[in-house]
């Protein structure tokens, strides 16, 4: 059996989270992500096809403290290309396949921790 063009493309399991994503040129909201994707919403323009590099802010995880009341911000940090780009309500709904990510920890201040970043294989 062969898939329609219409078949859904997605590899891994897609989490509906709501993060903050931050953007070279604005800012922006996820609504969901996966291992190989994520879609976002933003009011700046994508286009299909086009190279896509953001950040997506964990606001609070409890990595490497024993006391989760002492967790730490983390920032994903992930290149891509957009797959498709949706008119939403006023703002453009982005679908970006992933082709890189890496994990940076982040002081409470919000500035990365020296020589603590972490690194996903693409």
């Amino acid at each position: 059996m062969t898939a329609s063009p219409s078949a859904d493309r997605r590899h891994g399991s897609r989490f509906p989270i709501e993060l903050p994503v931050e953007l070279a040129e604005g800012t922006g909201r996820t609504r969901d992500l996966s291992s190989s994707g994520v879609y976002f919403e933003t009011q700046e323009p994508f286009v299909p096809g086009a190279p896509v590099r953001f950040s997506v802010i964990l606001e609070r995880v409890a990595f490497l403290v024993p006391d989760p009341a002492t967790a730490s911000p983390l920032r994903l940090e992930c290149e891509g290309y957009v797959v498709r780009v949706e008119h939403r309500e006023g703002r453009l709904g982005v679908a970006a396949a992933l082709s890189s990510c890496q994990l940076v920890p982040l002081t409470a201040a919000g500035q990365p921790m020296e020589g603590l970043r972490g690194a996903r294989p693409s």
